[in-house]
């Protein structure tokens, strides 16, 4: 029963590191998404000038 506990407890960080990696890598995502969004504007407002 003991053993049993421990390893109940060992679950939910397991989870919430998972969700912390989920939650890291969306927002890398996002930021290269952004960034690229950025040089696309500058890259044309650059070559319109």
């Amino acid at each position: 029963m003991h053993r049993n506990d421990t390893t109940k407890l060992k679950i939910r960080p397991n989870q919430s590191a998972l969700a912390q990696s989920e939650l890291t890598k969306i927002r890398g995502e996002l930021c290269f998404f952004l960034t690229s969004e950025v040089i696309k504007k500058t890259s044309e407002f650059y070559d319109s000038s």
